[in-house]
């Protein structure tokens, strides 16, 4: 058979397509006499569409020159035979194969391969992830896994042929976002503004402000520690379970309905998002006890209590950073709960240096229904942020 040029190969293409629309073929015979156009409208559109054939003919060397140039992708993609949505998305990955030639797809089955279990682990070290199960599929510099649609794979692919670095949500948080977000948790932290202050309106009484010094940092440190310590257990669950698309909509939703709560308090007068009723006398029994221990034990408990004030900022914050490596969700962390207890540390301050507590709470309720407002307003924000692929 006598080799020819694309544009050959073209040209008998639009003669073909030509043939069909001018009625000439057999395949478009019947298509042609059901048109009840007028003459004149369908000379139009007989040119228009010659035009369009025409164009679209003499792009395909074009097409097929870009496609030889697209960038090698290669996809590391470990399943488990028994494993329904490893079937589903075998399937999906067969069709990808087919649609972008200049995609590489290596399969490794871990259930039953020993090998490709220990590759597997290599993979999670080196990518930096704690992923607990699988589908996994692994890029040039980034991953996904749980709940992987074909829309994600195709974002990946169109990103990695476009050059760019890694933008999966959850990898290039920045350090504003987590500096910003920090300072508003720390601001609309009522609950424990609340416990901190009724422990050192407690410890005045004792008349040591050195005492009421350490008691307090302790309160602080406790909470901090408290705060970390809850918010790397969330971290290690959601990238155990992997982020996936479903874990994504439930912290979204608890954001925006989070966010909603509070602006309807802030209408209302209500505290609904916060200090359970049953806690309030064993809050108070802590306070009592002005030792460091004591105020440890509050600071945790009312720490642990009083999540469901910040909730709706601190859950998205986390599922975003379960998306990088450990030591540097850690680090983004500890960052992160320094600005949350800066407030705390502000309180602590003017309280020694000689501002009566019951002033500052005074201040507190009065200006409770403007700061569940503004909270209410920002989770808001960061859920919309969220839903919309921003962060």
């Amino acid at each position: 058979m006598p080799c020819i040029s694309t544009y050959e190969r073209g040209c008998q293409v639009y003669i073909k397509l030509f043939c069909i629309s001018e009625g000439k073929c057999s395949e478009n015979a019947e298509a042609i006499r059901l048109i009840k156009t007028p003459p004149d409208i369908y000379r139009r559109m007989l040119k228009a569409k010659r035009a369009l054939m025409l164009l679209v003919t003499l792009s395909i060397p074009l097409l097929i020159q870009l496609a030889s140039s697209a960038p090698i992708i290669e996809i590391h993609y470990f399943y488990g035979e028994d494993c329904p949505h490893c079937q589903a998305l075998s399937t999906l990955l067969d069709k990808i194969e087919e649609e972008y030639p200049n995609v590489k797809i290596y399969r490794y089955e871990v259930y039953y391969n020993e090998t490709n279990g220990a590759l597997f682990d290599e993979f999670r070290k080196r990518y930096g992830i704690k992923v607990g199960g699988v589908p996994v599929l692994f890029f040039n510099d980034t991953y996904l896994s749980g709940d992987i649609t074909e829309a994600d794979i195709k974002a990946e692919i169109a990103r990695l042929e476009a050059g760019d670095e890694v933008s999966s949500r959850g990898e290039e948080v920045s350090p504003s976002f987590i500096i910003i977000s920090g300072i508003v948790n720390g601001i609309i932290n009522l609950c424990t503004f609340a416990v901190l202050i009724l422990l050192l309106t407690s410890l005045l009484t004792l008349n040591d402000r050195r005492r009421v010094l350490i008691i307090g940092f302790s309160f602080i440190i406790a909470v901090y520690l408290t705060y970390l310590l809850v918010g790397l257990g969330i971290i290690n669950t959601f990238a155990f379970a992997g982020m996936n698309s479903n874990l994504r909509v439930v912290v979204i939703v608890i954001a925006l309905l989070a966010g909603v709560i509070n602006i309807r308090d802030y209408f209302t007068g209500q505290s609904t998002l916060a200090i359970p009723g049953f806690a309030k006398p064993k809050i108070k029994d802590m306070v009592r006890y002005a030792t460091i221990p004591a105020a440890g034990l509050l600071g945790v408990f009312a720490t642990l209590i009083g999540l469901p004030c910040t909730v709706g900022v601190y859950l998205p914050i986390l599922s975003v950073l379960s998306g990088k490596t450990m030591l540097c969700a850690l680090l983004y962390l500890m960052l992160y709960n320094l600005l949350y207890t800066l407030p705390l540390i502000g309180i602590l301050a003017f309280v020694y240096f000689g501002t009566d507590p019951g002033v500052l709470d005074e201040m507190r309720k009065e200006k409770k229904r403007y700061i569940r407002l503004f909270g209410g307003i920002a989770m808001l924000i960061i859920g919309l942020l969220m839903l919309l692929g921003v962060v």
